[in-house]
């Protein structure tokens, strides 16, 4: 269980990294 939700905690922090990117790249445009 622990695990799975380390693997969780990964997942939503990549998505958040790729979120900021996102959001970087359309403030730089």
């Amino acid at each position: 269980v622990a695990s799975m939700a380390s693997q969780l905690k990964q997942e939503r922090t990549a998505l958040n990294k790729r979120i900021l990117k996102i959001s970087d790249y359309g403030i730089a445009v």
